[in-house]
C-alpha cells in the first residue's frame, strides 16, 4: 500500500521477494526477501503512472536444500542478511482511483552483517568481513497497487 502525499510523491512499504535458478546452483530454492519503505517520485500521465523509487531496509538472501561447506554437505539452509538498498522504476496504469497494476524492475545492493548455516548438526552463524561475494540482484515483476485515501 502507498499513500500519495502529492501528485508527485507516495510513500509507502516495499516487500521484494525475488527467486532464482536453484537447479543451476544446486539446492532446492534460492531466493532474497527485502523489506522497509520506499520513496516513489511519480510522474502522473493520465491514467498512467511511470514512477522511480528509492528504499532501504532488510536483506536476506537465502539458499535451502543440501548445505556444502568444503567437504561437509547436510541437508538445510545458509543464509546472509544485513542492510539493503533499493532502487526501482516502472509504469502502473490505474483500473480504478485507488487501485493500479503495472510493471516494474528493481535493483537490491545488499551489505551483510551475518552469514549462518542450518543443518542436522545446529545452527553456525558467524559475522560477515568482506562484502566482495555479494552482488546486486535485479527483479523484473508485475505490482498490484492500492493507494490509501487518506
Amino acid at each position: 500500500a502507498f499513500y500519495r502525499m502529492f501528485n508527485y510523491l507516495a510513500v509507502g512499504l516495499h516487500l521484494g521477494f525475488p527467486f532464482f535458478d536453484a537447479v543451476r546452483r544446486g539446492v532446492d530454492a534460492v531466493y532474497n526477501v527485502f523489506l522497509g519503505p520506499e520513496v516513489r517520485g511519480i510522474l502522473p500521465l493520465g491514467p498512467l503512472d511511470v514512477w522511480m523509487g528509492l528504499s532501504m531496509g532488510w536483506l536476506r538472501q537465502q539458499a535451502d536444500g543440501e548445505v556444502c561447506v568444503g567437504m561437509f554437505c547436510a541437508d538445510g539452509s545458509a543464509w546472509t542478511e544485513g542492510f539493503g538498498i533499493g532502487w526501482g522504476f516502472g509504469a502502473m496504469y490505474f483500473l480504478t482511483k485507488r487501485i493500479a497494476l503495472g510493471l516494474d524492475f528493481h535493483l537490491y545492493k545488499g551489505v551483510m552483517i551475518e552469514s549462518c548455516i542450518d543443518s542436522s548438526s545446529g545452527t553456525d552463524c558467524s559475522d560477515v568481513d568482506d562484502q566482495d561475494g555479494f552482488g546486486i540482484t535485479w527483479m523484473v515483476g508485475l505490482t498490484a497497487a492500492f493507494f490509501l485515501g487518506l
